[in-house]
């Protein structure tokens, strides 16, 4: 099953049980907050920024951190490790939080757990966490 089929069984699965689901983790579609590289790149092509969007609807799935956040460029959760990437904040937004449009209403903050300094990180990721008033 390819990933748009995947994602869809998932989201008649969530309809017919609780309405409620998150879908969280890597999604290599940068939709918005990211330095252009091209349209090129895999993970930037324009029919894979289109297809990953048209997941995204007030039916459909939520991109919960925009919808706290707002459409503010970033905040990115991955970095090249080569160059000043991460000290001039320049990297993806590639972890997501989706979410059915029930739960995304109880979505109350988002945040991005940056490392303070290249030193202190681990990976070239970051966690994007949300807080959801169940």
């Amino acid at each position: 099953m390819d990933v748009e089929g995947l994602l869809q069984s998932v989201i008649r699965f969530s309809n017919f049980m609780t309405s409620r689901l998150v879908v969280s983790g890597v999604v290599f579609y940068v939709l918005s907050g990211f330095t252009d590289i091209g349209s090129t790149t895999e993970g930037f092509l324009p029919e894979e920024r289109e297809w990953f969007g048209a997941q995204l609807g007030p039916r459909r799935l939520i991109d919960v951190q925009r919808k706290l956040v707002g459409e503010v460029s970033g905040p990115m959760s991955w970095w090249s490790w080569m160059g000043q990437a991460f000290e001039k904040d320049v990297g993806w937004r590639i972890d997501y939080h989706l979410a059915t449009p029930d739960l995304a209403k109880s979505a109350v903050q988002a945040v991005t757990d940056r490392a303070a300094s290249r030193e202190e990180r681990i990976s070239d990721h970051t966690a994007v966490v949300i807080d959801y008033n169940m």
